[in-house]
């Protein structure tokens, strides 16, 4: 019997994240206040310091051949969509059925969590760096991975690299017949310089 490779598991930790950031910046970023006559404008708003930073673009970190490379296997171009500060990247399975233009299933997905000025109470590394925690707290399978970022772990069930590295978080799931936490590692390499 085979079960369905990245597409369940990864919408749901995605969905998990955006919601989490959402609610630590709702609850802990957000205050409002009433200007009064007389008072000076602010040198500088949330919306305009986000403004300011452009958007990372998952699918510029990685390219087809490599990701074809490390896993030895024939993937589609890849596909990209953006959230709010989370954006994703799928280099789909061939094989797979084909949905709204998508596949069903991926080999590789990688994901890329901004912290973003003004978005949290913290700044925008507490707000990577918290998220990424959560993350780690609620994971079924923690394996400790060296070499990467400030800190990195491999999810064994998830099938999933999870790197912190700076105000960035990277994930790079990887499908069970492309490799594991080797394969997922090698892209990360590649990935994390190409950050901004």
């Amino acid at each position: 019997m085979e079960t369905a490779r990245c597409s369940g598991p990864a919408i749901l930790t995605h969905a998990v994240r955006i919601a989490s950031a959402l609610l630590l910046l709702h609850a802990c970023g957000c205050e409002q206040t009433q200007a009064r006559p007389g008072d000076s404008a602010p040198a500088a708003t949330a919306d305009s310091t986000q403004a300011a930073e452009a958007p990372v673009d998952a699918c510029a970190l990685l390219t087809q051949a490599e990701v074809e490379t490390a896993t030895g296997r024939s993937v589609l171009a890849p596909q990209g969509e953006q959230v709010a500060n989370l954006s994703t990247c799928a280099f789909g399975d061939p094989g797979a059925p084909v949905l709204d233009g998508r596949a069903t299933s991926q080999t590789v997905s990688l994901s890329v969590f901004v912290g973003r000025a003004g978005d949290y109470y913290a700044g925008a590394v507490a707000q990577a760096r918290d998220a990424y925690q959560m993350g780690r707290d609620n994971a079924a399978s923690v394996e400790a991975v060296s070499g990467l970022g400030d800190d990195a772990y491999w999810d064994r069930i998830l099938r999933t690299l999870n790197v912190l590295s700076g105000k960035y978080e990277l994930e790079v799931e990887v499908a069970s017949e492309a490799g594991g936490v080797e394969v997922a590692r090698n892209l990360a390499l590649r990935a994390l310089p190409r950050l901004p």
